[in-house]
């Protein structure tokens, strides 16, 4: 009677264990107004065999990262009637990678998804792998979510894309090439960003685009296409942002190789001259 009594009060303190770790309250202060009473006549290696569970389980726990998805024929800004997922990211453990998507279709599949909007959660970023459930998405939005930085590798992985949609972010700069691997881009949507620097002929690559959106911005236009060139004057690299375009850049070995090659004719024809003025000026015999 009293062991079953002692696995039964072991049985209750684990799930409660478990039930704090998933609602992120681990605190020891917590643990032990909630856990007096249950924890006073467990010996020393129950607690022991409590804890180790209770890492392992921690561990299980933190190793995901999904989204929740409504899936629904939806229009967004320029792209229209599109099967999409208007979806929240699940911050259970991996901060980075997404493990997995809900799979709630009815007679479609992630395949079909063409759309994503995550809206008014902060994630601070793009999470990866969303291209291993939803390969085919044109349209793609994470708006009021707090991202600070849009690089090259979180587009290239969607070719398909017509339309981003990034407004009310903390996006401070546009990287040189940001755009160069989705030229299928029509509509672009920065709004409401605290943008101040934008790499020269970020859009020149971009032959498609018809909307661009940067109202609240650095250099404030709402589909006024001829302004582009001016977000150069408005919205200059940084310097960090040329440094990097100069010794990255893939002209930069072609420019390396013009300035060897050129000293080394300079170089080739001092000498040739130095040579030609020493016979000259040897006298005859």
């Amino acid at each position: 009677m009293a062991e079953s009594y002692l696995v039964l009060r072991y049985e209750v303190i684990i799930f409660y264990f478990i039930e704090i770790l998933k609602i992120k309250l681990f605190d020891v202060k917590l643990l032990s107004e909630r856990f007096q009473l249950l924890l006073l006549p467990l010996s020393v290696e129950l607690l022991a065999v409590s804890i180790f569970v209770l890492v392992l389980s921690l561990l299980s726990l933190s190793d995901e990262l999904t989204i929740d998805c409504q899936y629904s024929v939806r229009s967004h800004w320029t792209v229209t009637n599109v099967y999409q997922c208007t979806g929240r990211i699940n911050f259970i453990g991996d901060p980075q990678n997404i493990t997995a998507v809900t799979d709630n279709h009815t007679g479609r599949n992630n395949s079909d998804v063409l759309g994503l909007v995550i809206q008014n959660q902060i994630t601070g970023f793009i999470p990866k792998n969303i291209d291993q459930f939803f390969p085919n998405l044109i349209s793609l939005s994470f708006i009021g979510t707090g991202i600070e930085s849009l690089y090259s590798s979180d587009l290239k992985v969607f070719p398909n894309l017509t339309q981003i949609d990034f407004t009310n972010n903390l996006i401070r700069q546009l990287n040189f090439h940001v755009f160069d691997e989705n030229l299928a881009l029509m509509a672009i949507n920065f709004q409401s960003n605290p943008l101040v620097h934008i790499g020269h002929g970020v859009f020149d690559v971009l032959n498609r685009l018809v909307s661009i959106n940067t109202v609240g911005t650095c250099h404030s236009i709402r589909t006024v296409l001829f302004e582009i060139p001016n977000f150069y004057q408005f919205c200059p690299a940084s310097f960090p942002m040329i440094e990097t375009e100069i010794l990255t850049g893939e002209n930069f070995d072609k420019a390396v190789d013009k300035k060897i090659s050129r000293s080394l004719s300079d170089f080739y024809a001092e000498k040739k001259d130095e040579d030609d003025s020493l016979i000259v000026s040897e006298p005859r015999k």
